[in-house]
């Protein structure tokens, strides 16, 4: 869904979308791949050997990628659920 807004930002540097009105929302916008490191390493705990094999990548480039996808997200939530 859009957001009431409809603004517009960038996630990951390279991808347009309405801003997130909640985490979730956040983390459908996000490419496959970098939403499966998020949620593995920080929902599942999957360790990054483990989320490295799953997505073809190696165990530093997961540890770049969820730092990239969280820095993200951070700045697509801000201000998300507060009160102005």
């Amino acid at each position: 869904g859009r957001s009431p807004t409809g603004s517009v930002h960038a996630v990951r540097g390279h991808v347009e979308v309405p801003r997130p009105t909640s985490l979730v929302e956040a983390l459908q916008v996000l490419p496959a791949r970098d939403r499966a490191v998020v949620v593995s390493r920080y929902y599942l705990g999957l360790s990054p050997d483990e989320i490295a094999e799953m997505v073809g990548v190696d165990a530093e480039e997961v540890d770049s990628i969820a730092v990239g996808v969280l820095a993200a997200l951070r700045h697509a939530t801000a201000g998300v659920g507060g009160s102005g």
